[in-house]
């Protein structure tokens, strides 16, 4: 056998040791081979090496272990040398590896230190296949790698400890925040965050109605759905019994399960939002300063629906104290009432200063006597007052708080165009439309169902008790007006002639937010789909119809876009026994305000530990749509609530029960108790096996803890049916069995269902890094956040609520707003405090803290 090796002495001096070389899995350019002595070990005579200085290499012919030709090689020392971040020279040659030991390719920067420092001696000889380099002495190439694997699983191990120590102290540091911020009190998990929205949707050709497509699935899946909280039921739910509380069969709308379920589809399958208003642009309260231009003005007359089209303006505006005109109501202040007609002597008004350059009319006192209350219709000269909110007054004593009076003109002008649409649009966000609708009509000024809110003004002196007074009653903000009710317009001209444009309830009511919903979405692809040829992944299962609004929602002759639904659920999910059912005053609860842009806008810039973000400025507020929106803030993603709720009986009142207050105590809703079982059927035809994996997955949330790259989920995955989520009411979790068969074979005789097991096995295929996934498991677990803390904003102290006034501030969640908006000194404390931000549902706690800097 002719071969290459090393050949070294041993304690005979009549033998010696041959060692054949083998190959490395390493080449280096220039050199046709790298080897070292391998471990086979042939012992021979040592005769034929007389004349040769031993060790050495050797061109060999071995043959039952005698040599019968030789030839020693000249070989010259060689080393590894740097270049670059990880690479290795030997001479001018790279090193490269082409075995598993170090996957291929260049080595890194760790295994090139290792060759460098603890590395082997290199030479280079000729042979007589090609240039050869040798991996000499000691450590051999396998000592060299074992040695360096072996340190590799100790740094690993060590590493896996350190870290494993980290995370264990970093656990037990969350812990001791976490009970630090209940313990204090101070700190609310807001009842609701958001999961991220995709990048982009992408759609496609749905599979269509006209044939069952080859492969695809028809069937149904039997879905019940397991109360952990009680849910509240339909506002039209009756029971068919008298009493309270009663055993009956609860039946509920699929069509309401249908939208919980379909929600969550959209998120998992990346689909656009397909409940949006593209357009919405929110309302937000005007910071406090008077339009040099407003005027108020007294509706004069209306068209046969109910809106106004002309306004008697007035010339000059007067500010009057309110307790003035008492002396004209004395035992009812409340019915000094917006719109009511007066006189006075107008000699004895006299302008103040209120600041640099900033001056107003005011009646002295030497005019008090003066004020006298009109009668009849309006006429040149009156004087209408107007009553407004006095809530952010409570600083003044009574005696403090204004009136504004118009001179009446001695013309009508008309509304401009578009005038009342825009007002009616900007009371969408008073706290007097009820459940989100406009009033379509007014009662007249002067008929007994006027429509009129008290006014009450609180004020705490620095010593005594806090004392309340009555200003007045101020036209309710629900969208309506009647003739001789009084309103703050911007004057105006429109085909040369005098408008009124601008209408307002109060000299600094309300303006509109800049940037729509449509330029804050990540991607216009977002949006809900329009064309039934191209679908996102919920619409092409769950269909979809085209959403209108302004001209083309009223236009009913042109034609609407549409897809048919794959999916229908029962037209009831019901309990199969009577169940128990209760009626409840159910605390307050106010649609969604998208207007509080600190909260459903995403704020990348916003800095712990507050997640403060934007720039504190008095008297403007960073939460607004158009402020701090340098680049423009996008919409923070898909809403979810918290589950979790404290027991009835808790105390302090747990959220999810009404406290002792006689507001809206005609406000009921019927509850089915927890632990209760809805049971119902979804059924699907002509669908996917991977959009029945997302369909079962969205019945049943509790399927992506199956899947790679899922976290560990907190307690169970669960849903929300019914109402009261913000109280923490229906949550629930799902169990489902399918049933299916091929829809193109399903007619044929020979059809027989699918193997059940099989297809509950089956997983969606949800990439492990998929963006929704951890914060999607995150809303949905049952114990992501502590349900004793779970509040709407509140500035009160979760440990300070024995009384009912504690309780009472404890709820008013408006002052929060105020407070940290960035616009407002809560408390009168210093500085300004900054606008703090919702955390994002990715972040380790969920608390907020109701304290400025300036007390902690």
């Amino acid at each position: 056998m002719r071969c290459l090796a090393f050949v070294t002495a041993t304690d005979d001096p009549d033998a010696v040791e041959v060692r054949p070389l083998t190959a490395l899995p390493m080449a280096v350019g220039g050199f046709d081979e790298v080897v070292e002595p391998g471990p086979e070990v042939a012992v021979v005579d040592a005769g034929w090496l007389e004349g040769h200085e031993l060790p050495g290499y050797f061109d060999l012919d071995l043959v039952d272990d005698i040599v019968d030709d030789l030839r020693r090689l000249d070989v010259t020392p060689a080393q590894f040398r740097r270049r670059g971040a990880t690479g290795l020279l030997v001479g001018n040659a790279v090193v490269s590896f082409t075995g598993p030991e170090m996957a291929g390719g260049q080595p890194t920067g760790s295994w090139r230190d290792r060759l460098l420092n603890r590395g082997p001696t290199l030479k280079e000889a000729a042979a007589p296949g090609g240039r050869l380099l040798i991996w000499d002495g000691t450590p051999s190439f396998r000592q060299w790698i074992d040695e360096c694997q072996r340190r590799d699983r100790e740094r690993e191990e060590c590493t896996l400890k350190h870290a494993e120590q980290a995370a264990e102290r970093a656990r037990i540091q969350a812990e001791e925040a976490l009970q630090n911020n209940i313990d204090d009190g101070a700190h609310f998990v807001n009842p609701y965050t958001f999961v991220p929205l995709p990048l982009q949707v992408l759609r496609s050709r749905p599979a269509g109605h006209e044939r069952a497509a080859e492969g695809n699935l028809t069937g149904y899946i039997d879905a019940s759905f397991h109360l952990k909280t009680p849910m509240m039921l339909d506002n039209d739910f009756e029971p068919p019994g008298d009493g309270n509380p009663q055993q009956v069969v609860v039946r509920v709308p699929g069509s309401s399960i249908r939208g919980a379920v379909r929600s969550l589809y959209e998120v998992m399958t990346d689909s656009c939002l397909s409940v949006i208003d593209a357009d919405y642009l929110p309302v937000h309260r005007a910071p406090l300063r008077v339009d040099p231009k407003a005027r108020l003005a007294v509706v004069t007359k209306c068209a046969t629906d109910g809106s106004p089209t002309h306004v008697r303006p007035t010339s000059r505006i007067v500010w009057i104290p309110a307790l003035w005109l008492h002396a004209h109501f004395p035992i009812h202040p409340e019915n000094l009432r917006s719109g009511q007609l007066i006189t006075f002597d107008e000699a004895k008004v006299s302008a103040q200063k209120y600041g640099t350059g900033v001056y107003r009319d005011e009646l002295t006192s030497s005019g008090r006597s003066t004020i006298k209350l009109a009668v009849g219709a309006a006429q040149a000269g009156q004087w209408v007052v107007h009553v407004a909110d006095a809530g952010a007054k409570g600083r003044h004593p009574a005696s403090r708080i204004f009136v504004a009076v118009g001179k009446l003109e001695a013309h009508d002008i008309p509304l401009a165009d578009g005038a009342w649409d825009d007002y009616r649009a900007r009371c969408l966000g008073s706290q007097d439309v009820e459940r989100g609708q406009l009033a379509n009509v007014a009662p007249a000024w002067t008929a007994p169902e006027w429509q009129g809110v008290v006014v009450n003004h609180a004020h705490q002196p620095k010593r005594g008790p806090k004392q309340h007074h009555v200003i007045g009653s101020r036209r309710k903000s629900d969208g309506a007006l009647a003739e001789g009710d009084s309103i703050w317009i911007i004057p105006t001209s429109q085909g040369g002639m005098r408008s009124a444009s601008g209408l307002s309830m109060s000299a600094a009511w309300r303006i509109w937010g800049k940037g729509s919903v449509r330029d804050r979405l990540p991607d216009k692809s977002l949006l809900p789909c329009t064309d039934p040829e191209n679908l996102c992944p919920a619409c092409a299962v769950f269909g979809f119809v085209e959403q209108r609004s302004g001209k083309a929602a009223r236009d009913r002759a042109r034609e609407q876009n549409a897809y048919a639904s794959h999916v229908r659920f029962s037209a009831f999910f019901e309990t199969d026994k009577p169940v128990g059912v209760q009626q409840i005053h159910p605390p307050p609860l106010r649609s969604p305000r998208p207007s509080a842009g600190n909260f459903y806008l995403a704020h990348p810039d916003a800095t712990p530990p507050l997640r403060e973000s934007g720039v504190a400025k008095l008297g403007h507020s960073s939460a607004h749509w158009g402020a701090n929106d340098n680049p423009l803030r996008k919409i923070a993603g898909r809403k979810f609530y918290w589950h979790g709720q404290q027991d009835w009986d808790t105390d302090p009142t747990p959220r999810q029960k009404r406290r002792d207050t006689p507001q809206n105590k005609d406000a009921k809703r019927w509850l089915m108790e927890e632990g209760s079982e809805l049971r119902g059927r979804v059924y699907f035809e002509n669908i996917t096996r991977t959009q029945l994996a997302f369909l079962l997955m969205a019945v049943d949330p509790g399927r992506l803890q199956g899947l790679d790259g899922a976290p560990d989920a907190i307690g169970e995955l669960q849903t929300h049916l019914g109402g009261g989520k913000p109280l923490g009411f229906g949550s629930a979790t799902a169990t489902v069995t399918v049933v299916a068969e091929d829809a193109a074979g399903r007619c044929l005789s020979t059809t027989t269902p699918l193997d059940a097991d099989e297809l509950m096995a089956m997983q969606a295929p949800v990439p492990p890094d998929a963006h929704w996934l951890p914060g999607l498991a995150k809303a949905l677990s049952s114990q992501a956040v502590s349900a004793n803390r779970i509040w709407y904003p509140t500035l009160g102290n979760f440990n300070r609520r024995a009384t009912t006034a504690q309780q009472r501030e404890f709820d008013e969640s408006h002052k929060y707003y105020a407070a940290f908006s960035g616009a407002n000194k809560p408390r009168q404390v210093e500085p300004l405090a900054r606008m703090r931000t919702l955390p994002n549902i990715d972040e380790a706690s969920q608390f907020m803290s109701n304290e400025h800097p300036g007390e902690q």
